[in-house]
């Protein structure tokens, strides 16, 4: 259009002249791509599901880029811009890369063309994102609980386990892990780089508890019944045998008196008896001293392999809270490099 007719034409007409070209494919540049800068990012969050780890919102996007067969000289034409319909033209769609759905809509219907070709456009954009789960929060909200009963069943192991009082609190350790699990079942998220990770935290958790409740209940049956396996015959203790069949021992040894030649006592009878009696209970109360030491000796070694575990496990969980596994990139697609905007000439010039 020469210079003459141009100054019959606004800017619908300018507008419709941009239409006509029908350009609706991607500029095409030197090596095929297009920078889409994306001006500034303007999110409402609108739900939130803790148990998915999702959360859906509405982001407002603002973007330009430029496309040259769309600009003109200020000597053809004199308006900066110009306004176009958004479906007559080529625009970018976003894409995000941790969305589970997203839905895109234009905030107008229309996009500002400059004269130099650039094009801003705004979209709105209704998503479903996966979120990742902040090391620190989850450390306080679900790591140090756990930590807290470790502790205590750590503690646990210098109550004596003979007596039983060791058994009944590592099983009250356990029965209240559980419930704690059962409770945050409802709120565990089941999605996210660091979900599993929580999962498998928790399984290790109560692996440890159940291992150390077992341990205790077979030391115990160690030092009363001097073996863990449940088919063997229980010892009587020598007290015990010789309040059962002292009676009986008694009335033989007194047969054995009367019965001696000569109505003499034999003193020597007497005192084999007693010296066999005496041997047999230092023996069985030696027997039961050893096997004490060595449960004791077991336990001991048990609570240091316990504790190099616990160590172990704690410097895992610190190395993995130190590094990037669990971040995810939110604004994967944000370009921090800056658009030319100083430069263009936004005036009218109405001659």
């Amino acid at each position: 259009m020469t210079r003459g007719n141009s100054t019959y034409c606004d800017r619908r007409c300018l507008a419709n002249i941009l239409v006509k070209k029908e350009l609706l494919s991607a500029p095409q540049g030197d090596n095929c791509t297009i920078r889409v800068n994306i001006t500034s990012i303007q999110y409402e969050t609108l739900f939130f599901d803790t148990k998915e780890m999702q959360m859906n919102c509405r982001i407002k996007v603002n973007m330009q880029w430029k496309d040259s067969d769309l600009g003109w000289t200020n000597d053809t034409y004199r308006f900066p811009t110009v306004v176009l319909p958004f479906d007559k033209i080529w625009t970018p769609r976003i894409v995000l890369d941790n969305a589970v759905e997203t839905t895109m809509e234009p905030y107008t219907n229309d996009v500002q063309v400059r004269r130099d070709g650039v094009v801003e456009h705004s979209v709105i954009l209704f998503t479903t994102v996966t979120l990742s789960i902040n090391p620190f929060g989850a450390f306080v909200t679900l790591i140090l609980p756990t930590g807290l009963i470790m502790l205590a069943d750590l503690v646990s192991f210098a109550l004596p386990f003979e007596g039983g009082e060791r058994n009944s609190f590592k099983v009250t350790l356990v029965l209240s892990f559980t419930m704690f699990l059962l409770i945050l079942n409802e709120h565990l998220p089941n999605g996210g780089n660091c979900s599993p990770l929580l999962h498998y935290h928790f399984s290790f958790c109560l692996v440890c508890l159940v291992l150390s409740m077992l341990i205790s209940i077979l030391l115990t049956r160690l030092s009363v019944d001097g073996s863990i396996l449940p088919c063997r015959r229980v010892k009587v203790h020598p007290t015990l045998d010789t309040q059962t069949h002292g009676g009986v021992d008694e009335e033989k040894d007194t047969d054995v008196i009367e019965k001696t030649s000569g109505g003499v006592i034999s003193l020597q009878a007497a005192l084999q008896k007693i010296v066999k009696f005496l041997e047999s209970m230092n023996k069985d109360d030696k027997q039961t001293d050893d096997t004490m030491a060595f449960s004791y000796r077991l336990d001991k070694i048990l609570f240091c392999i316990f504790v190099f575990i616990y160590i172990s496990y704690i410097i895992i969980l610190i190395c993995i809270t130190r590094t990037d596994i669990c971040k995810v990139n939110n604004l994967g697609f944000w370009d921090d490099s800056e658009f030319d905007n100083n430069n263009f000439d936004y005036t009218y010039n109405p001659d």
